[in-house]
Parts: structure tokens; C-alpha cells; sequence
């Protein structure tokens, strides 16, 4: 027994090697191409996932997807243009890309001439599909009779938008919105404006009030006052840099609301304008920035119940955060809590981890911690080891590092030596719910340890020890990741 152990630690070591090993300097000869074989059904999956996604990537630029793919081959530009759904996406960053060169009139009219062609044929291809469009950093100050094809291609293709941010001025703005587009798809709304003012009597939007579908609005730098929306059909709701008070306010207007994201801080002036909100609907939420806004004043946190909260996120902490206030919250909210997570900007500890052991947080299946600090790990695996009723549902545990070797290593051991305790603990903790000591308490199915920094610098063969535990767990059915994003040395 002790002479294959043996053998299993020196081929895990093999193994962790391999991995690491470089890659190699070489690419291998090429004498085929296998895409060429794939059904076409494939193909056209893999064009949807060129798409880039972000507000920031244009895709009327030659060099980026959909537009790149016309240019590979015949039977690709073919495929491509009898694909609605690649051309469901239209943003433009920066059109002209002009590095602050000056353009006569005649000049600025004609690259706006050529943007509402691209603009038309955009909308053609994308035949019956909604479109999400992203407008950013366009010259709206450019003149009246210039930017007016634009203008028109966007009156023209307005009832097919399914999707619309914007990301400019409070001028552009306004502007905008005196076009009054028709927007009867319109499921999606970005705001993020620069250079707003909170009591700017210029900046009044009417042009959103009549999207019947309209469900998701992502806000930023515009006052919520001049934003006159119809907020309780919203459902999804990403605010930023607002008071506490506002995005109260807000919510309680928005009584629909399932998931947010809220950036929000709390001020010792703000305080007094604070007041308690029930939100029945709020499934899924993102609180960022929220705690240690300012020392000795309670974040938004405190000031909230949510009956209907199954996902609670916890972003961008500075300070050691305290599980009570989530504890306080599960247990006046009543709520049933499925899914937490905590993710600083730095190490930070989770205080008050005796909280996990009581009844309000029994029913989390998955736990995420980016950044734990040593104490954190000590704390969380010495309950999860030897009591079971100890986060007696977890499913699912995810912890993200940077490459320390000493913390990796000690969350390493920790979690091997609790997981394999937990083991022993759980038939017997199965054998006392069936008696009736409450829900059968559940072994976990999904560990993940990820290093998203200094990879190479960890020492995974002093670990091997351990990581031979884990080769353990997964003979036993858990799903066990330690390593980079898309590499795992176990």
C-alpha cells in the first residue's frame, strides 16, 4: 500500500512538471486545416464567439469580427453575411480615430455619410434580430447639417434596437434625445456620461419613457431625476457612484427589480437621508464599494431586506468585513441564501466565521473568496473539517489567489486535511437528518483554486503531498481545479 502511494505521489510530480513545463519554441507543420471539415452549423457557432463583448471593442473596425471574417475567404464572407445573429452587436469607439486632427466640414460630413452606410448595411444583415448598439466617443459636437446622416440612419433603424448605450456627454446626451427615435424593441439601456452635474436643469430625457420592453438600465454619471423612466417594469439594475440615499430611492421606485448591481457609498452626511427599504423581488445582488466608505457609518447593506435574495456578491472591500451584517441580513430578511462571495481589492479577513455554523447561513451551496488571508483559511476550514453542521449545504468552494506560495500552500493543506475529515463526518451527519435533525447535510462537489497572478512562482511539487489528496476527491466524484484560469495541475 505504502509502496503505490508512493508511486502515485512520484507520477503526480511527473505530472505537475509536465504542466508547468515551457511550451514549446516550435510551432507544428501544418498541412490541413481541420475547421474546413466541420458542418457548417459549427462553423457559425464558432463566428458568434469572435464577437467581442465589451462596450469598449469596436466592431466596425477591418481587423475585428464580424468584418474580419469577410475578408478570410469566399465560402466565409458567404456564410457570414447569411448569418443574422453575428450582426446583432454595432459599437462604435472612436469611428474616425482622428488623434485630435481637424477635419474641414466637408470632411466631417462624408466620414458621417460612410458611418451611416456601415450603419445601414449593419442593420440589413442583421436581418429581423434586435440589435445592441454602443455609441462612444463620437464627435457630437460636430455640425448640424455633418452629423445629420447619421442622425437619420439612426431614425431609420431605431424600432430595430434592442439594445442602446451610450457613453459620452451630458450634451451628446440631450442631443440624442431630441431625436425621438421609436424604440419598440428596446430591452437594454447604458447610460455613462462624463462631465454631469447633479443639478443640471439642461439634462432632461424623455426619449425612454415609452419601451414597453425595456428592463435592464445601466446608469451612470446622469442624475436619476432627469432620467424619467417607467421603473417598475424594470428587472436589472447596474448603478454607479450614487449615494446611498439615491439608490434607495431608486430601488423603491423600481419595485421589479431582480438583479443589481450597486456601487454605492454611504456618508456620514448622507446617513440621516437613509431609510430602510423591503425590496420583495431582489434575487441577485452586487453591493461595490459599499463597505468602509467612511469609518463608523453603516453601508447600504444594513439598510436593506430582501425576502427573495438567493445571490449576495460583496465587491471591492478595503477593510475586514464582519459575516454578521450578511447573517443580520438573511435573518430579519428570512430569506434563503444560496450563494456568496467576497472579493477585495487586497487581502482582507472575513470575521465573525462562527456564522457559517448558525442556522440563518446553513443553507449557502456555494462559497467564493478571493484573496483569503491566512486567518480566513484557518477559521473556515478548521469549522468545515470538524463539525458538519458547519455550512451544512456547501456544494461548491472557490478561492482566487495571487502567486504566494506560503498562503497557496497553506490553503492547499487546509482544505485537503478538511475535505478529507469532512468525509468521515458527513454518513453520519446523513444518518441524523433522516432521524430528523433537520436537511441531510451534503459532501461538496466543486473545488476551485485559482492563481491569477505570479503562477509560475508557486511551488506545486512541495505540495505534491497534499495535492495527492485531491487526486483522491476526484476518484470520488469531486470536481477539483488548482492552478491558472485554464490550467490545472491536479
Amino acid at each position: 500500500m505504502a509502496m503505490a502511494r508512493e508511486t502515485e505521489l512520484r507520477d503526480l510530480k511527473a505530472t505537475i512538471r509536465n504542466k508547468l513545463s515551457s511550451e514549446p519554441t516550435s510551432l507544428p507543420e501544418i498541412h490541413s486545416f481541420p475547421i474546413e471539415s466541420l458542418p457548417l452549423e459549427i462553423i457559425t457557432e464558432i463566428f458568434l464567439h469572435c464577437i467581442p463583448e465589451y462596450d469598449w471593442d469596436s466592431l466596425i473596425a477591418p481587423s475585428s469580427a464580424p468584418l474580419l471574417l469577410l475578408r478570410v475567404c469566399r465560402a466565409w464572407r458567404q456564410l457570414a453575411l447569411s448569418t443574422p445573429k453575428l450582426w446583432r452587436i454595432f459599437h462604435i469607439q472612436d469611428p474616425f480615430d482622428a488623434s485630435g486632427q481637424a477635419f474641414t466640414p466637408a470632411e466631417e460630413q462624408e466620414k458621417f455619410e460612410q458611418l451611416a452606410g456601415v450603419m445601414d448595411a449593419w442593420f440589413e444583415r442583421a436581418g429581423g434580430c434586435s440589435v445592441q448598439v454602443t455609441l462612444a466617443d463620437v464627435d457630437w459636437q460636430t455640425g448640424p447639417q455633418a452629423i445629420a446622416p447619421f442622425y437619420q440612419s439612426l431614425q431609420r433603424n431605431s424600432a430595430q434596437i434592442g439594445g442602446l448605450s451610450l457613453l459620452s456627454t451630458p450634451t451628446a446626451l440631450v442631443e440624442i434625445s431630441r431625436l425621438r427615435l421609436a424604440l419598440p424593441r428596446l430591452e437594454r439601456l447604458k447610460f455613462s456620461v462624463a462631465g454631469s452635474d447633479e443639478d443640471d436643469p439642461e439634462l432632461e430625457l424623455g426619449l425612454f419613457f415609452q419601451c414597453p420592453h425595456l428592463r435592464s438600465l445601466h446608469i451612470s454619471g446622469v442624475p436619476l431625476s432627469s432620467v424619467p423612466l417607467n421603473l417598475p417594469q424594470l428587472t436589472e439594475l447596474r448603478s454607479y457612484s450614487y449615494l446611498a440615499s439615491q439608490t434607495i430611492e431608486f430601488l423603491r421606485r423600481a419595485p421589479a427589480v431582480r438583479r443589481a448591481i450597486l456601487n454605492s457609498k454611504m456618508f456620514a452626511e448622507d446617513q440621516a437621508g437613509v431609510s430602510d427599504l423591503v425590496h420583495p423581488a431582489m434575487h441577485d445582488l452586487t453591493l461595490v464599494d459599499d463597505i468602509g466608505s467612511e469609518p463608523d457609518v453603516p453601508p447600504l447593506l444594513s439598510s436593506l431586506t430582501l425576502p427573495s435574495l438567493h445571490i449576495l456578491k460583496i465587491w471591492s472591500l478595503s477593510i475586514d468585513f464582519d459575516i454578521k451584517l450578511v447573517e443580520r441580513l438573511v435573518q430579519r430578511s428570512r430569506c434563503t441564501l444560496r450563494q456568496l462571495e467576497f472579493h477585495p481589492h487586497v487581502a482582507t479577513s472575513l470575521v465573525s466565521m462562527e456564522c457559517f455554523r448558525a442556522p440563518y447561513l446553513s443553507s449557502l451551496t456555494l462559497l467564493d473568496i478571493s484573496f483569503p488571508t491566512s486567518e480566513t483559511i484557518t477559521y473556515l476550514f478548521e469549522g468545515y473539517g470538524s463539525d458538519a453542521a458547519y455550512l451544512p449545504q456547501l456544494e461548491e468552494l472557490r478561492f482566487m489567489y495571487e502567486g504566494k506560495t506560503e498562503l497557496i500552500q497553506h490553503a492547499v493543506h487546509s482544505s485537503a486535511v478538511a475535505l478529507l475529515k469532512r468525509e468521515a463526518l458527513v454518513p453520519v451527519a446523513a444518518h441524523a437528518s433522516v432521524a430528523g435533525a433537520g436537511a441531510p447535510v451534503k459532501q461538496l462537489r466543486v473545488f476551485k483554486l485559482v492563481i491569477c497572478k505570479d503562477f509560475e512562482k508557486v511551488d506545486f511539487e512541495g505540495m505534491a503531498g497534499d495535492l495527492l489528496h485531491f487526486l483522491d476527491l476526484r476518484k470520488r466524484g469531486v470536481s477539483v481545479h488548482i492552478g491558472k484560469l485554464y490550467l490545472s495541475v491536479v
